[in-house]
C-alpha cells in the first residue's frame, strides 16, 4: 500500500486563522471521513506539529486525528521564519514515512529534493503577487514570480483551487494542462445553515448591529482585497440614502497597520462612525452574521477562489463580488456583480438588496442552492481521485 503525507503544519502556525490554515483544516478534516468510511487503497498520514525530529508525535495517521477549528497551540516562530525550518522538517517527515507522494496544501514551504525524495503534489491557491502590475512592485514581483515558477515547475503535479488559477498557471508559466488538476474548495455544511435562531439577535447585539442594516466582509486588509472601493462604496450608498443608517462591519484579525490604515481612510471619507471592525470572530459568531447581513460584500481586485462567498451563500446572505477572477466563476448566477473599481456601482448594488425585496430572496435562493455543490466532501474524494492518479493508481 502506497503512502501520501500530507502537510498540516499550517495548523501549527498563525497561518491557521487565516485562509489557508482554513483550507488545510477542511481538507484534512474531508480525507480524515473518506479513510474511516472507504478502502482507499492508500495509507494517507499528516505532518500535524513542526517538530525538530519529525517524530511519532509529529506524524498522525488521519483516521486517529481530532481536528479543532482553531487549535490552541501555535509555534513560537512566525511564518516567515520558520520557512526554511518546515522545509528540513518535510523531508525529514517523509523519510520517516516511508511516503510515496507528498502533499503541501500550503505551498509556501516545499521540502528540499533529493535523489530520492517522493512525488511533490502542490496546491495553488492564487498567483495574485505574480499578476500585480503595480508600479512600485515591479522588482519585487519578478523575483517572486522567478521563485513560484519554480516551486510549481518543480512540482510534478498540481491542484489548483479555480479554473482561473489553473488558467494563470498555464498561461503564466507554461503549464500542460495534464500536470493541472482543478479541486474546488469545500465547506462544511453542518456549520454554516440558512436556518436563523435566537442567537442571531444576541450576536447582533453583541456587537452592537442589531438595529440598522449592515454589508459584511470578511477577511484581512490589502490592496487586492479593495479595501478603499468598500469603504468609498459605503460613503456613497449613505450619501444616496442617509436615513438607512448603512454600516459595514469588519470581521477579521488585523495587523495594527491594517487597522490604523482602514482608520484613518474612514475617518478621511466621514464613516468612522458606520464602520465596525470586530477583529477574529470564531465560526459560530460569523455565521450568525451572515444570517443577519444585509449583504455580503467580496469585492476583490484578484482572488484564487472566494471562500467566504460560499459561505455567506450557505448561511442565506445575498453576495455581492466582482465579475473578475475566479469570484465570478465560484459566484455563477447566485451573487450580484459588480467593478471593483467604480465604487458606485457597488453601493447601488448594496441598496437594491436592501429596497429590492424580491431580488433578495431570488438571490439568497440560488445562494444556497449554488453552496450545495461545494462540499468538503465532494473536496476531499476529488484530492484522494489526484492521489491515485499521480500515483498511478486505478480508483
Amino acid at each position: 500500500m502506497k503512502t501520501v503525507l500530507v502537510d498540516l503544519s499550517a495548523l501549527d502556525t498563525s497561518l491557521r486563522l487565516r485562509g489557508i490554515g482554513r483550507h488545510v483544516q477542511l481538507l484534512a478534516s474531508g480525507l480524515s471521513r473518506i479513510v474511516q468510511s472507504d478502502d482507499c487503497g492508500l495509507r494517507i498520514i499528516g505532518l500535524v506539529h513542526l517538530s525538530p525530529f519529525a517524530n511519532d508525535n509529529a506524524l498522525h495517521d488521519l483516521q486517529h486525528i481530532e481536528f479543532d477549528p482553531m487549535p490552541p497551540r501555535a509555534s513560537l516562530l512566525d511564518d516567515q521564519k520558520t520557512q526554511w525550518f518546515r522545509r528540513l522538517i518535510l523531508q525529514r517527515a517523509a523519510k520517516n514515512a516511508r511516503a510515496d507522494l507528498i502533499h503541501l496544501p500550503d505551498p509556501n514551504a516545499p521540502p528540499l529534493r533529493f535523489t530520492r525524495s517522493p512525488l511533490q503534489l502542490v496546491t495553488c491557491h492564487d498567483l495574485a503577487t505574480v499578476r500585480s502590475n503595480r508600479p512600485w512592485l515591479r522588482f519585487t514581483t519578478s523575483v517572486h514570480k522567478r521563485l513560484m515558477a519554480h516551486r510549481y515547475l518543480s512540482a510534478d503535479h498540481i491542484i489548483s483551487i479555480s479554473s482561473y488559477t489553473a488558467e494563470d498557471l498555464r498561461t503564466l508559466f507554461g503549464l500542460p494542462s495534464s500536470r493541472i488538476s482543478t479541486v474546488y474548495n469545500g465547506i462544511d455544511s453542518n456549520r454554516w445553515s440558512s436556518e436563523k435562531n435566537e442567537e442571531d439577535a444576541r450576536i447582533c447585539q453583541k456587537y452592537g448591529i442589531s438595529n440598522t442594516p449592515f454589508a459584511l466582509y470578511v477577511g484581512h486588509a490589502s490592496w487586492r482585497k479593495n479595501q478603499s472601493g468598500m469603504l468609498r462604496a459605503l460613503r456613497y450608498a449613505r450619501e444616496l440614502k442617509p436615513d438607512l443608517g448603512l454600516q459595514l462591519v469588519w470581521a477579521g484579525r488585523l495587523s495594527v497597520d491594517e487597522f490604523s490604515a482602514i482608520d484613518r481612510e474612514a475617518r478621511n471619507l466621514g464613516i468612522r462612525h458606520a464602520l465596525r471592525l470586530l477583529n477574529f470572530v470564531s465560526d459560530e459568531e460569523l455565521a450568525c452574521l451572515y444570517r443577519c447581513a444585509a449583504a455580503h460584500l467580496l469585492v476583490s481586485r484578484h482572488e484564487g477562489f472566494g471562500l467566504t462567498v460560499v459561505e455567506a451563500m450557505a448561511c442565506g446572505c445575498p453576495v455581492i463580488t466582482t465579475r473578475r477572477t475566479a469570484l465570478a466563476e465560484v459566484a455563477g448566477d447566485a451573487a450580484l456583480h459588480v467593478e471593483p473599481d467604480d465604487h458606485e456601482h457597488i453601493g447601488k448594488a448594496l441598496l437594491r438588496l436592501i429596497e429590492d425585496h424580491d431580488l433578495r430572496r431570488d438571490i439568497v435562493a440560488r445562494g444556497i442552492e449554488r453552496a450545495i455543490q461545494f462540499s468538503v466532501e465532494r473536496q476531499a474524494r476529488e484530492t484522494l481521485a489526484v492521489y491515485q492518479r499521480v500515483l498511478g493508481i486505478r480508483p
